[in-house]
């Protein structure tokens, strides 16, 4: 995994509806969440670097 950015905890991004998972591994493949992600982080929804 390559990182493209990271936040500080106090700008944490979360909204009601998103994934969330306590396992160790996953997947990240809720639309919803995905799409806020890219939104807040300005990379296509599609994950590849811009």
């Amino acid at each position: 995994m390559r990182w493209i950015d990271a936040r500080p905890r106090e700008q944490a991004v979360w909204e009601k509806g998103m994934f969330a998972n306590q396992n160790v591994v996953a997947k990240l493949r809720q639309p919803f969440t995905l799409q806020r992600l890219a939104e807040v982080f300005g990379t296509p929804a599609n994950g590849s670097p811009a």
